[in-house]
């Protein structure tokens, strides 16, 4: 390797590092924000328990509406972390141009829908009947949601574009100081202001807040990428939209398709207890998961970029790391699940948990097969096989959902369940995607044999340094 492919390496490698450090950063400032203020607050300010529900509530609606925008992101990136690489400027302006009038678009229309929806619609008709005392100030609290979901669903773009350009670090630290701003105004403000609508302006504005200020920074160190009609490109708006769709699929619709599946199998065989303590290892598998994306998300645009410049040596190590942290990470989930859950989580959740060690394991293996799968999915993401990477797993899931299916259908149980789940991971993507991965470095690491697809463009000095 020569002496720049050595810098790029660097670079790339540092990223990722700055990456994780400001990400644990992120979730520190989550935590605090989630896990300590909002408890201190219904406990010692009066605020009720019957009003946070109603809180968690809209809060669904909210998190509802943000999977809608799931696809445009990562399909930002992609294309993002293509042109960067090779510094062609043009194609910068036209794919971040078409993205954010896509964006602003969609959230228009979302926009009006819901708009409309608070408007016409009485709240114990959305809600359920029980929400009916609270509906005046629930109607207040849904058109400041409405406008939070607004600018979230705007500016969570720059995030992935930041990943496009190796940038995650600056999205990292402005929502860890939104997460710490959101504390700081929560403490102080529920006090005079105990209502639903503060507490929704404290926590989810201030990550909005946060989010917004990242995309003035962005653009305001991007000046070129700010004529957004101007470089509007038609041509783009199917395959964004198309790619989309696909990573919908490959990042949130497979798992959703599982777990979801999943716990109403578990429902409609084994009881609402059954369902419940599914559930709360769905809370736990995806608070766990969130430690292995802080390095698989910087690493999908690195990878990108290495695979873009020709460094496959880059590709091969760093996928090696990948494998071997999922693998120790799934190893240590076992451990200490099986150490610590029979003691930790009824002490956490209450002893209404009906789930014996044996179970516990069991979803240990299943989240270590979950985890095995996600980090080789984002090595095969980084050689553009997305397409093929979600319909592999919506094959998954369908053996998955089968595989419960059967077991519940013979009398099994949710341990049963969880060891079932994580053998038909295994099986469909377990040997298929580090072996797809493998294949995949051999045949384009030969470009006498196997040329890579040019893209065509220009290469130009990017005017903004990373």
């Amino acid at each position: 390797m020569n002496d720049n492919g050595d810098i790029q390496a660097k670079t790339r490698d540092r990223s990722i590092a700055l990456a994780v450090l400001t990400a644990i950063a992120s979730k520190c400032g989550t935590l605090l924000l989630r896990l300590i203020s909002i408890p201190v607050a219904i406990r010692t300010l009066e605020l009720g328990l019957a009003e946070f529900g109603v809180y968690i509530a809209i809060l669904t609606i909210v998190t509802m509406v943000d999977l809608l925008h799931v696809g445009i992101g990562p399909a930002l990136t992609q294309r993002l972390s293509k042109a960067h690489t090779e510094g062609n400027i043009e194609a910068q302006k036209r794919v971040v141009a078409t993205s954010m009038v896509l964006s602003i678009s969609l959230t228009a229309l979302f926009g009006a829908i819901l708009a409309i929806v608070i408007w016409k619609v009485p709240i114990p008709v959305l809600f359920g009947e029980k929400f009916a005392p609270f509906a005046d100030s629930m109607k207040t609290a849904c058109w400041l949601a409405l406008v939070i979901i607004a600018v979230e669903f705007i500016c969570i773009l720059i995030d992935r574009a930041r990943d496009g350009y190796m940038e995650t670090r600056i999205s990292n630290l402005w929502g860890a100081a939104g997460n710490v701003a959101g504390a700081i105004v929560l403490f102080v403000g529920i006090r005079y202001f105990p209502t639903i609508s503060f507490l929704i302006l404290a926590v989810n504005g201030s990550v909005a807040a946060a989010k917004l200020a990242n995309t003035i920074h962005f653009f305001a160190k991007r000046r070129f990428l700010t004529r957004w009609i101007a470089n509007f490109d038609r041509s783009l708006v199917k395959p964004l939209a198309l790619a989309g769709l696909v990573f919908t699929v490959t990042y949130s619709l497979s798992a959703m398709v599982e777990y979801s599946g999943l716990n109403y199998l578990v429902g409609r065989y084994l009881g609402p207890s059954a369902a419940a303590t599914a559930g709360i290892f769905v809370t736990i598998h995806v608070s766990l998961n969130g430690i292995l994306q802080m390095f698989t998300v910087p690493a999908w645009p690195a990878l990108i970029d290495a695979r873009g410049r020709g460094d496959f040596e880059w590709v091969r190590k760093t996928g090696a790391r990948l494998q071997i942290l999922a693998v120790l990470f799934g190893l240590g989930a076992i451990g200490g699940i099986a150490l610590l859950g029979p003691w930790g989580i009824p002490l956490w959740i209450g002893e209404e948990v009906v789930l014996d060690r044996v179970g516990m394991i069991g979803f240990a293996c299943f989240f270590a097969a979950h985890l095995w799968r996600h980090g080789n999915q984002i090595l095969l993401l980084g050689f553009d096989r997305e397409k093929s990477v979600a319909r592999v797993l919506l094959v998954e899931g369908a053996v998955v959902l089968a595989v419960a299916w059967s077991i519940l259908h013979f009398g099994g149980t949710l341990s049963t369940v969880y060891f079932g789940g994580a053998a038909a991971i295994l099986l469909v993507t377990g040997w298929n995607f580090p072996l797809r991965f493998r294949g995949l470095i051999r045949q384009e690491s030969e470009p006498e044999d196997h040329p890579i697809e040019s893209t065509g463009l220009v290469r130009n000095t990017d005017p903004v340094g990373s």
